[in-house]
């Protein structure tokens, strides 16, 4: 139960450092840029954290380029290496073990492609039958990055509710 809460709130935070890094990259290719042009994640580096295991972030790289259906859509390069990136550090990190951050690398994935699915649907039944792949993958990224914080969210705003809590009314915006 610890490591997959602990996953989920690492998500959270992953997927928000993702999503600034896919819309990052769609903004320079719609500028007429490469898109390989934004600056990789250093092999073995996560956030500055030297990472002991450059082998499993090189093979979660690899399933998501080899394996996922999502490997085709604008931005995927990136989010892949984000992603790849982020669980081999929390590999790192908090010593979890092998097999179980495998496991939930292939869930977070299998997450995705269906908040893709639901995005394209929701595009397609509101823009007249046309899919804009471009954002495609960015806006699944955010409605997973909302539905997994929704719960945490209600909760401290309930929290903030209550006398003596110590937190601030923050107007809906989350403090740095």
């Amino acid at each position: 139960v610890f490591f997959v809460t602990m996953v989920f709130m690492c998500i959270g935070t992953g997927v928000e450092s993702c999503l600034k890094r896919s819309r990052a990259e769609q903004r320079t290719e719609e500028d007429g840029d490469e898109g390989d042009s934004a600056t990789p994640v250093p092999a073995g580096h996560v956030g500055g954290i030297p990472s002991a295991n450059p082998r499993l972030q090189a093979e979660l790289l690899e399933e998501w380029m080899r394996n996922s259906p999502l490997r085709v859509l604008p931005g995927s390069q990136q989010m892949a290496k984000s992603a790849s990136s982020l669980f081999a550090a929390l590999h790192v990190t908090f010593e979890f073990q092998l097999d179980s951050v495998k496991n939930q690398y292939e869930h977070f994935m299998s997450m995705i492609l269906s908040h893709v699915a639901t995005v394209a649907d929701r595009y397609y039944t509101t823009d007249v039958g046309q899919v804009n792949e471009q954002f495609l993958l960015a806006d699944a990224l955010d409605d997973l990055h909302c539905e997994l914080l929704e719960g945490f969210t209600r909760w401290r705003a309930k929290y903030r509710g209550y006398r003596g809590s110590g937190m601030e009314d923050t107007d809906g915006m989350v403090p740095p």
